[in-house]
């Protein structure tokens, strides 16, 4: 059983206004998110809120727990492991409208002898589009009570058996990873929609 945790308690500092309300294809980032991770996963959770509207069958969970401080992409996956009902959990950021479904059904088929299946692409690993087994919950908490916050911190531990999908291994899209954190960035992907709905408003 694969959960589909979809972060969206960030703060969206430099959109300066909520990312998960940005309309794409007058869809919300969010909602388009868990739509497609619903496609490929047995249970979706939203992390870092209480509702949003238009989402039904999914979980909200908080990304802060019993360890306090600030959302961070660590708290947001140790929240998603620890309410997980799945063996695996895809972590997914609510800013991430191109991720490639296709991708997660060729990464669920290298899980078997892994903790961790991790994209990467041009030399850069994409820990926000991964699979992680849920048991990782122990060990991010552990890196929490430390103060260590940084997500890839979790991939350098110890015994950690990583398996990395690398170019040629996958026929990744261009924009698969691709993150609307800025205004710059909303409008790119808007142009990046028309081009693929032909400049006709059409969906896909």
């Amino acid at each position: 059983m694969l959960t589909a945790a979809v972060l969206a308690g960030g703060r969206s500092a430099r959109m300066g206004r909520d990312k998960a309300s940005l309309l794409l294809d007058g869809v919300p980032l969010l909602k388009r998110v868990v739509d497609r991770a619903a496609s490929c996963a047995d249970e979706v959770l939203v992390v870092g809120r209480a509702d949003f509207p238009g989402l039904e069958g999914v979980r909200f969970v908080p990304d802060l727990g019993e360890l306090g401080g600030p959302p961070s992409s660590m708290r947001g996956l140790h929240a998603a492991l620890t309410h997980a009902r799945g063996e695996f959990v895809l972590l997914l950021p609510c800013d991430m409208p191109f991720f490639d479904v296709g991708l997660v059904e060729h990464m669920k088929g290298l899980c078997a002898d892994a903790d961790v299946v991790l994209p990467c692409l041009g030399g850069r690993c994409e820990p926000l589009c991964a699979l992680y087994r849920a048991v990782l919950a122990v060990r991010a908490g552990a890196l929490l009570e430390e103060g260590i916050l940084r997500l890839r911190s979790l991939l350098e531990g110890p015994g950690l058996r990583v398996r990395r999908v690398e170019e040629g291994g996958y026929p990744f899209a261009e924009d698969a990873f691709f993150n609307i954190n800025t205004p710059e960035d909303y409008r790119r992907a808007l142009g990046l929609r028309r081009v693929r709905n032909g400049g006709n408003g059409g969906r896909t």
